[in-house]
């Protein structure tokens, strides 16, 4: 999930935060932020992952919870049966848990990327528009 310049910005006044709020939820420095925001420095995938979801808590104020990844992406039977995030109930914070069934790359062997989440459907219902990734 290579973020853009203003992405997190953008994602900081969705929330309705200022630079220190948030950099204290993130749990890094002001000035880390900063260079974040800036571009000066690529956001370490911890915080991709912590920006996701607090999106996905703000969106899940406000509207109810979306419906699982497998009944959006329509996934048979026998791959929920495999899929670490269906054994779990998780489907909605599919993108966060590691070893889904849809966790591969298109040869089937490495993790995808939060790139790749984004622009399924499952976290399409929730994650901005604006947002997407580049392609």
């Amino acid at each position: 999930m290579a973020a853009r310049v203003g992405e997190l910005k953008g994602i900081r006044r969705i929330l309705g935060w200022n630079q220190e709020e948030m950099a204290q939820i993130l749990g890094i420095s002001h000035r880390a932020l900063q260079s974040y925001e800036q571009g000066w420095r690529p956001l370490p995938c911890r915080i991709q992952q912590a920006l996701a979801l607090l999106l996905y808590l703000h969106y899940r104020q406000r509207h109810k919870k979306p419906h699982p990844c497998w009944r959006i992406r329509e996934c048979p039977k026998t791959d929920r049966r495999r899929c670490v995030v269906y054994r779990l109930r998780a489907g909605d914070v599919c993108w966060m848990i590691a070893g889904g069934k849809c966790d591969r790359d298109a040869d089937g062997k490495g993790a995808k990327s939060m790139a790749a989440c984004r622009k399924c459907p499952v976290m399409k219902v929730w994650w901005p528009e604006d947002f997407a990734p580049a392609e």
